[in-house]
C-alpha cells in the first residue's frame, strides 16, 4: 500500500480535523449521523470514534437513540442559558455610559474589572468579569485599539497645528525653547485596546510637552 508524504504533520491535521466536528452544534449533529451511517455500513464503532475523539460507548450510543428515536434526537440539546442579572432598562443605561468618558466614573478604562465595578457601585448587582465581557459582546462591543491623535495621517488637525504654535514662547527672551531631533519633546503612554462600539474608530489623545529651560544666568 502506498503511503501519503504528508506536507504537514497528520497529527496535526487529525487535531484540527476534531476540532472542527466539534465547533458548533450543528457541526456535532453533523458527524454523528455520519458516526451513525458509519456503523450501519459496518465500519467498527471503536474506530469511527476514534477518528474523532469520541469513545466506543458514545457512538453505540449514538446508533441506540437513532434505532429507538431517529435521527433529529441526535441533535445536541439546547441549554437554557444563566437569566441576566440586569433588566432591559439597566442594559440601555449601561450602553450609554459605556460610550462616554470612564474618567467620568473614575475609571482608566472600560474593562472587564471595571465594568463589573460599576455595576457593583450602582445597581448592587455582582457579575463577574467574564460575565462583563459577555456582556460587552451582548451589547455589540468588540476590543479595539484606538488611534492616537494628533498622528501621521492627520497632520492638519487643530491640534497639531496648536501644538506647533509657539510665538509667545519665541518672543519670551527668558526663556529658550528646546527640541529633542528637531522636532519636539514628546510624552506618550502606551495606547491599549478597549471596549468600543463595533464599526467605530475611536481616537485617543497624544500628550505632548514642551520643556521651558531658563538660562543658567538666570537660575
Amino acid at each position: 500500500m502506498n503511503l501519503r508524504k504528508y506536507s504537514t504533520d497528520p497529527a496535526i491535521l487529525l487535531e484540527q480535523g476534531k476540532a472542527i466536528v466539534t465547533s458548533s452544534d450543528e457541526s456535532k449533529y453533523l458527524f454523528r449521523v455520519f458516526a451513525v451511517n458509519m456503523v450501519l455500513s459496518g465500519t467498527p464503532a471503536s474506530q469511527v470514534g476514534a477518528s474523532a475523539g469520541y469513545t466506543k460507548a458514545a457512538v453505540a450510543g449514538w446508533v441506540k437513540t437513532v434505532d429507538e428515536k431517529g435521527f433529529e434526537a441526535l441533535r445536541p440539546q439546547q441549554r437554557p442559558g444563566r437569566p441576566t442579572k440586569l433588566s432591559e432598562q439597566q442594559l440601555k443605561e449601561l450602553d450609554a455610559v459605556i460610550q462616554t468618558d470612564p474618567k467620568e466614573h473614575d475609571l482608566k478604562v472600560w474593562d472587564g474589572p471595571s465594568l463589573s465595578s460599576y455595576v457593583k457601585s450602582h445597581y448592587g448587582i455582582d457579575i463577574s468579569v467574564r460575565q462583563c465581557q459577555r456582556l460587552f459582546r451582548n451589547l455589540g462591543y468588540s476590543r479595539i485599539r484606538p488611534q492616537p491623535y494628533p498622528s501621521k495621517g492627520n497632520e492638519d488637525t487643530e491640534e497639531r497645528n496648536a501644538f506647533k504654535n509657539r510665538t509667545e514662547i519665541e518672543q519670551d527672551e527668558s526663556l529658550i525653547l528646546v527640541y529633542q531631533d528637531e522636532v519636539h519633546f514628546q510624552i506618550q503612554t502606551t495606547v491599549t485596546s478597549g471596549w468600543y462600539k463595533k464599526g467605530s474608530a475611536p481616537t485617543v489623545r497624544t500628550m505632548f510637552s514642551s520643556h521651558r529651560y531658563r538660562p543658567w544666568s538666570q537660575r
